[in-house]
């Protein structure tokens, strides 16, 4: 959002011909039927202003919003008009006659595909002053070489297909209308002028998108470079399919065996500040350090927090919502013509993922009852367990818990979540019990056992069952890794190459606990939080410099997509906002922040990225857990980090950081069924509020164990969202191609599913033969996203260009002033100084600077101490001339000046003359008593980065 496009310059003349829409009558609503429209029930207040154009009053959701005055799209019947008058002179722009018969055109049109337009015919409307009859305007001849080009009639052939047979002729359509399905009827606004504070509002956003790329541009790379073909060869299945047995059909021959790469000589891995680095034969860069990290997030924190900024984003926000309100008035039938010729496909058989399931619980409670009580037929002579001194067989196992095949029943079992776990997480982990008892759950839903989690492999293989049978779910179930040790990794890749866990249907996602604090009491080589990074990455960098040593892991590693964080968000934490402790000496029992746990997750997995694409293997995303409960800096945090989260329900408490989400597109992976459960009930889920706002949110399931009833418990989620918010089938489809754009199934897979040019926005990259999803949906949502991106680039580049004039005063002669000390100024001077700092503190920058302007024309001088204040307000708003120029001034005035000559050092930074930015720092240093310890630390820390640059 550097520069604003040309459409929104301010120096492009205004669009004419516009007429200000502002209100409705109770019964204004328009039906499409039969291909037409039917305007005769449409009713708007005309009232006459001082000008003579026509004002209307339509009900929609806004204060008042601009349409653009447009013909209809071809095909559209308009009553009283001649189909056959297309050849009609008159094709001009409408002009208004207004009179004794006011007469007017009105067509909400607007480019959303390749239409073309035509004029206007014969429309009643009743307004409450009486009939008003708009019969065809006067026309002036005008050009239309800036529309886009006129749709293409539908080719015989197709329309000989047996579904567009039966459709045209239930529904009367003819050539003209079924080729305008892929134009969108749309509404125009125009933005009103930015003022200074929605200006600034947008600025303060905009600088914390910034910081985000700062951190996700390696990714956004990495994944260009996929799109790109510049990764070569381009993988055309995934690389594990060739090794496992269960991907092949039965008449293909059997699996190769894995052939893992050989050792990476030359290269070197180790630990620094709980952080791994690689170096030697290949270089990974170190990620932004943890005190940059936590310096970003406080800066965003406060933006977030501002009141103007909320203001902005919540009014953003519900224009989002009312123009999809819209769309959908105008376009939804359309869609669900679009939906009935599209053969074959429907809701049923397009993709959709369950990108936030969690293995443990992944069965339905029926399923594990089932198998519970199969098990205790068949195997009841198997020992299971070692409890109490002794091996118990499954049967002493029941006789323990006085408990028999016919005495279980899923109320017996009891893990199904109900009013108990409301907002308490403690009571719902006690769900993961069957029938209360920790030993059934070791037994039945543990990896790492007595029978070596045979039995949950069992479950698991009868899941990857259904998931084929059914073809078009998919899932990513989360393991857990807890990093006690380092063995953890070999023993779950043991366990799952054992179990011939790997199915196309499943990709695998870590979950990380974290549980530090408790690993720290009762693990005997848990030295510090250094340890538990080590435990848990080590093996995975090992695994990539030498997969030949670790085959298991190796082959495991190429089915992971994504890590993720879990654990209770609603327990209180000491939060950390500035020098964050090293984690090589943090060896207390009390658990770290999440923003801490957060940030050395992703700084780990972006070194292993780096490697693993340094080495042609697979990378991985980084989806924690986050906004279920708890506070907003969890939600800065992974703003900051992720592409994606799971839950984000705490979204709706903050306008702005909604706003910021919507912007970047981040994924959210929400379970409305499980919120219901823990801590929001069903109709207060934000989800459909989410959706309509145009935010990427997908629907999950999380526990299905404790939270559904039916075999297919992701289509139990979707069917309870129809229901309770009255999706459409295109709106469902839209949400399950989100969980697939949001999920890592490998490139050339998402290609297959929806259409190989899929990572491109609207309409290019839909392919509704797979998608189900009409053009029109996601054209509207590219160019809405595209125009807020826009309006935001345009209103920050209004604020970051706008020139305070301070006011003029005589030069400084003859006025003392001690440099570094408070300004010798009258009384008014004084006041407004004080005004200046406390909005500088504030860090509304722009009123700053105008403040330190009018003090020193009160003081009738250039007083150093508002020079320097303003060259800080103009080094925060990146305006660094004139940051140069008002710290040059500064120390002319007084040379033993310390602290003008840090804001010199820092404008010419800002303007990267880092050699000359090295000589302001080190006079900056010579008179370091004017400085504070706070200014003096933030000075040494731009001088050593100058010095590296120059």
């Amino acid at each position: 959002f550097v520069t604003p496009p040309p459409s929104l310059s301010p120096l492009c003349p205004p669009r004419t011909h516009r007429r200000e829409l502002t209100g409705c009558s109770e019964d204004c609503a328009y039906t499409m039927s039969k291909g037409s429209f039917d305007a005769e029930n449409l009713t708007i207040d005309i009232n006459l202003g001082t000008d003579g154009a026509a004002k209307k009053t339509l009900r929609g959701g806004m204060n008042s919003f601009d349409l653009d005055i447009a013909p209809p799209l071809v095909g559209d019947m308009i009553p009283g008009g001649d189909e056959d008058d297309e050849d009609d002179p008159a094709l001009g722009q409408p002009v208004y006659q207004i009179g004794e018969e006011q007469v007017a055109a009105f067509s909400p049109s607007r480019n959303m595909g390749d239409y073309h337009r035509r004029p206007p015919r014969r429309i009643s409307f009743t307004g409450n002053e009486g009939g008003v009859s708009l019969d065809s305007p006067t026309m002036r001849e005008r050009s239309d070489s800036h529309l886009p080009p006129p749709a293409q009639d539908v080719p015989e052939e197709e329309l000989k297909k047996p579904a567009l047979k039966r459709v045209i002729s239930e529904h009367n359509f003819t050539k003209p209308l079924l080729s305008s399905l892929d134009c969108a009827q749309h509404v125009e606004v125009e933005e009103t002028d930015v003022d200074e504070e929605t200006a600034r509002a947008a600025a303060d956003l905009n600088k914390c998108i910034q910081r985000r790329r700062k951190y996700m541009d390696v990714e956004i790379e990495a994944k260009e470079a996929v799109f790109e073909k510049r990764r070569e060869p381009r993988c055309p299945f995934p690389s594990y399919k060739k090794y496992m047995p269960c991907a092949r059909e039965e008449d293909e021959p059997g699996p190769e065996p894995y052939k893992p790469l050989g050792k990476l000589g030359g290269c070197e891995i180790k630990m620094v500040r709980g952080v791994f680095q690689v170096s030697g034969s290949v270089q990974c860069p170190v990620p932004t350090t943890c005190s940059e990290f936590f310096d970003d997030l406080r800066r965003t924190m406060k933006i977030i927090g501002t009141a103007s900024v909320n203001f902005f984003a919540s009014r953003r926000l519900l224009y989002l919502e009312a123009m999809f309100k819209l769309y959908l008035l105008l376009n939804e039938e359309k869609e669900v013509w679009a939906c009935k010729i599209n053969p074959h496909r429907d809701f049923y058989n397009v993709r959709k993922v369950d990108t936030h399931i969690h293995h443990s619980a992944c069965m339905h409670p029926k399923h594990l009852l089932r198998f519970i009580k199969k098990k205790l037929k068949r195997d009841r002579d198997r020992v299971v367990i070692h409890r109490d001194g002794k091996d118990l067989t499954l049967a002493e196992v029941f006789e323990s818990l006085n408990l028999t095949d016919h005495d279980l029943s899923l109320d017996m079992l009891d893990v199904h979540a109900d009013n108990s776990t409301l907002h308490r997480f403690d009571r719902f982990n006690l769900k993961y019990n069957p029938c209360g008892s920790s030993r059934l759950r070791e037994i039945f839903l543990k990896t790492d056992n007595m029978i070596g989690g045979v039995y949950l492999g069992e479950i698991t293989q009868e899941l990857f069952a259904d998931y084929k049978e059914n073809k078009y779910q998919m899932a990513e179930l989360r393991v857990s890794i807890y990093g006690r040790n380092k063995n953890e990794w070999q023993k779950l890749a043991t366990w799952i190459n054992n179990n011939k866990l790997y199915s196309d249907n499943n990709r695998w996602m870590i979950q990380v606990p974290r549980l530090y604090h408790i690993h720290r009491k009762t693990v005997k080589d848990m030295n510090n939080f250094s340890t538990m990074m080590a435990n848990i990455f080590e093996p995975l960098f090992e695994a990539t410099r030498d997969p030949e040593a670790h085959p298991e892991v190796s082959l495991f590693l190429e089915q992971v997509v994504a890590f993720d964080s879990v654990d209770d968000e609603s327990l209180g934490e000491k939060k950390i906002w500035i020098d964050p402790p090293n984690p090589d000496t943090w060896d207390h029992e009390d658990n770290l922040p999440y923003a801490y746990y957060i940030y050395y997750m992703w700084a780990n997995i972006q070194v292993l990225n780096s490697f693993r694409r340094a080495r042609g293997l697979n990378a991985f995303q980084f989806r924690p857990h986050a906004g279920e409960a708890g506070e907003m800096d969890h939600m800065v945090a992974v703003f900051l980090l992720c592409p994606a989260i799971a839950h984000g329900i705490t979204l709706r408490r903050s306008p702005s950081l909604q706003y910021l989400f919507y912007l970047e597109q981040i994924g959210l992976c929400m379970s409305p069924m499980s919120n219901n459960a823990l801590f929001l009930q069903y109709d207060k889920n934000p989800f459909d509020l989410y959706f309509k706002r145009g935010l990427n949110v997908s629907l999950s399931t999380d526990d299905p164990l404790q939270f559904h009833l039916t075999k297919e418990p992701l289509i139990e989620e979707y069917g309870m969202a129809k229901q309770l918010w009255k999706y459409s089938i295109t709106d469902l489809c839209e949400i399950a191609r989100n969980s697939v754009l949001q999920s890592g199934f490998e490139d050339c897979v998402k290609a297959h599913w929806l259409g190989e040019n899929y990572h491109l926005p609207g309409a290019a990259g839909n392919k509704m033969e797979r998608t189900n999803i009409p053009n029109i949906r996601l054209a509207f949502r590219a160019e809405r996203l595209l125009r807020e991106q826009e309006y935001l680039a345009h209103c920050a580049q209004q604020y970051l260009h706008s020139k305070v004039v301070p006011p003029k005063s005589p030069s400084h002669s003859g006025h003392p002033a001690k440099a570094g000390g408070v300004p010798r100024m009258v009384n008014q001077a004084a006041v407004i100084g004080k005004q200046a700092s406390e909005k500088a503190a504030e860090g509304l920058w722009l009123e700053a600077a105008e403040l330190f302007s009018a003090a020193m024309g009160a003081a009738a001088c250039a007083d150093p101490w508002c020079l320097s204040g303003r060259s800080e307000c103009w080094a925060e708003l990146e305006r660094w001339e004139e940051a140069l120029a008002d710290a040059e001034q500064c120390v002319q005035i007084s040379e033993s000046n310390g602290l003008g000559h840090l804001r010199k050092g820092l404008a010419l930074q800002g303007l990267e003359r880092h050699a000359e930015a090295v000589l302001a720092f080190d006079k900056a240093l010579l008179h370091k008593q004017d400085l504070s310890k706070e200014e003096l630390k933030y000075l040494n820390k731009a001088l050593k980065e100058c010095k590296k640059q120059a």
